[in-house]
This record gives structure tokens, sequence and C-alpha cells, in this order.
């Protein structure tokens, strides 16, 4: 009887505590508590949105810098594609990319009516830009698509779940298919919200961020970062002058075939975090990782635009600063802890290797500085951007992807 007694009181406070946990959880929800992890980013939380004008409030319908999605049905529909290039933060508003398209356009086949918008964010890799395209096609229409690409950048921002201290969507590479995106919608610990408040918790004691918990449990998936360094090359880089990457920008123009440096980074080039990490030789299996994924979004962004009636290609202006003197400069990448790697700074080529030629419209520009915001930072000016954008436009109606 006792025992019986004894067991009723344990089933009746499992009970009452499996009802106290539920009503918790169901008031949490109803507070939306605890608030979500803020899962991507357009112009209001753009790294790069200080830069613009305080009055330069234009945006379109996604939340991205330019303007509203407003055409007709004769219009001429161009998406521009990308980030912080096509967003162009130190550009006025009316000086975007999308504005000095449509001109160029406009001004060499004024028989047609052209819209340009921008699709783009600083920081943003192809993983962003394919989810930002999903968005758009699913109200908007469009002629053609063109990812604007950053073969500096792209590689590892496509890899990785977090950018400028955000989570964001982001989506795995593995069995030689795309999986995801991770972290769509708003992103949780765990969806029990008390076990959400747990994990929390947890970290708060540790002293550790929610971005670098969903960072360290993102790199188990990927491949090792092992390289199998060769001495040889190693060698190679004994005897250049070492160049601080923050001076890299600066320096730029001084480099050549006969002034080449070992460019020493803060950046965790060891583990393929790094704008140099897919030149780096030999690649580690995780280097080759960036790659792939690179590929497979590049795939899925054509895929994608393709089954929405639009032609597709890829653009890429050619500069004279990191494509020609860095190219010829940049021999060897010393890592935050001393190791040496020798590197092979060809963007260009790394591009083709991804891109089916017939989809990659390339441009090449004339000029020096006067074609970047300064001399410490290397975007385009609105001088670059419009040289940039008058080559494409020749290119695209060389090529009749604007039909008369």
């Amino acid at each position: 009887m006792n025992t019986f007694r004894i067991s009723t009181r344990i089933l009746a406070t499992v009970g009452i505590l499996v009802v106290v946990l539920l009503v918790a959880e169901i008031l949490l929800r109803l507070a939306d508590y605890p608030p979500p992890i803020p899962s991507g980013w357009g112009w209001d939380r753009s790294p790069r949105r200080g830069l613009a004008d305080t009055g330069d409030s234009g945006q379109n319908e996604l939340g991205l810098r330019g303007n509203s999605f407003s055409y007709r049905d004769g219009d001429v529909v161009v998406l521009l594609v990308g980030d912080s290039n096509v967003e162009a933060a130190a550009s006025s508003w009316d000086k975007m990319p999308e504005r000095l398209l449509e001109a160029h356009l406009s001004s060499s086949l004024p028989s047609r009516s052209f819209k340009v918008f921008s699709l783009a964010s600083s920081g943003w890799g192809q993983d962003q830009q394919l989810l930002a395209l999903e968005r758009y096609f699913k109200t908007y229409r469009a002629d053609l698509v063109l990812i604007w690409a950053q073969p500096v950048n792209d590689f590892w921002e496509n890899t990785f779940p977090d950018r400028n201290e955000h989570i964001k969507p982001t989506f795995w590479f593995g069995g030689r298919s795309l999986q995801g995106p991770f972290f769509h919608d708003a992103v949780y610990l765990s969806r029990v919200r008390l076990w959400d408040l747990a994990i929390r918790a947890k970290l708060q004691f540790r002293h550790r961020s929610i971005t670098q918990h969903v960072l360290n449990e993102w790199v188990t998936r990927l491949p090792s970062d092992d390289r199998a360094l060769n001495e040889a090359r190693s060698a190679h880089c004994a005897n250049l002058p070492a160049l601080d990457q923050q001076n890299l920008a600066k320096d730029i123009f001084t480099l050549s075939d006969e002034r080449r440096v070992m460019v020493r980074t803060k950046e965790d080039v060891e583990h393929s975090r790094s704008h140099f990490s897919p030149y780096i030789l030999p690649r580690s299996a995780k280097d080759e990782y960036l790659i792939e994924i690179t590929r497979a979004l590049m795939a899925r962004l054509k895929t994608t635009t393709e089954a929405h009636h639009a032609a597709f290609r890829v653009f890429y202006p050619i500069r004279p600063d990191f494509d020609d003197l860095g190219k010829r400069g940049v021999r060897c990448i010393e890592s935050p802890t001393g190791k040496q790697f020798e590197a092979q700074w060809d963007m260009v080529s790394l591009l083709r290797s991804l891109v089916n030629r017939h989809d990659l419209i390339e441009v090449t520009l004339r000029g020096g500085e006067e074609l970047s915001v300064g001399p410490t930072d290397r975007h385009f000016s609105t001088a670059g951007n419009d040289q940039a954008m008058q080559l494409l436009a020749q290119e695209l109606l060389r090529q009749d992807l604007i039909q008369p």
C-alpha cells in the first residue's frame, strides 16, 4: 500500500511538473521570449551603411539599397545581384551601379525602356544572393540576372554561418548536393524555448557568444583544414619582403613582377577563413570545400533564374590593382602564427574554373587610383562604377542579351 501511495505521489508530481513546463513554454512563446537571434541583414544593418549620406533612405521592397521594384509590361528588367560592390555605400544613391547601368543601356538603345534593380548588401556571398533572388521571384519578374562576383571574399563568406557578428542563413555542400538553408527563419538555439533559455544561460556563464556557439558547431561539418606543407614552397617565401595586409590596398600600385611580397595577415588562413584561403598552395580539403560550395551556389542561382524565364550571367570587372598588380606581386601569405604559404592570387582564373565560360561576362577596367574610393578602400568610386557599367552595357548589347 505504501509503495502504491509513493508511486501515485511520484506520478502526480511528474504530471504537475509536466503541466508547469508546458504552461511555461506556452507563455514564453506568447511573449516571444527569448528573442530570436537576428538572421541575415539588409540596408538597415549593412556594415557599410555609415558611409552613405544620412538622408539616403532609398530602399526597395526587400529592404535593400536601391530603387523600388516598379516597372511596366514592356520594360526590360535587369537585376544586379551582389554584395558591397552593388550596394555601393560610398556612392550617392543616384550614382549606384543600378542607376549607372540603366542610364548607359538607355542611352545606347533609346528605343527600349530599361529598369535595373539591386539585390545586394555588404558582406553577402552567393548564399544570401540566392535567398534574395528567390524572394524577388515570388512577386516580381526579370529578363536578365547579373551576379556581380567578388572572388576576393565570396568563397569564405559562402562557407561559414556568421558574418559581421550576425548569424546568417547558410547552405552546406555534401554528397554532391547543396543542402539548406540553415538558420533561415528566426534562429533559436533550440525550438523549445525553455531549452533555449538553458543553453543561453550556459553560454552566458561560460562567457561565450551565441554566434561563436553556432560557428563552433557548424565547423564540425566541414572538411579538414590540414595542409600537407611543401617545404620547397615554404622556402619560396623565405626571402620575400613582408607587407602587412592593412597596407596592401594602399601599396598595391607599387607591386609588380619585380616587386613581389609576402602578405602578413591577421586572418585565420590556417582554418580557411580568409580572403586568401582559396589561393593558398597547397590547398587543404577545407579550401577546396570553399570552392565547391561556391560552384554549387552559382549553379543554383542559374537554375533559379532560368526557372523564372530570365537570362543568367556572372559579371566580373577585371581590375588594374588586385587582378593585375596583385596577381603579379603577391606570392606568399604569412598567418598570425607565423606559418608561411605560397599563394597564387589569381582571382580571374579561379572564377573561370567554376562558372561556365558562356555565362561569364568579363570587362577590363583602365585607370589607377581614381577607380577606387581611396587608397585604403578599394571599393569602386563613382568613376570606377561608371566605367564598369558602361563596359557592361556595351557587352550586354554585343551579346544580344538586351534584344532591340
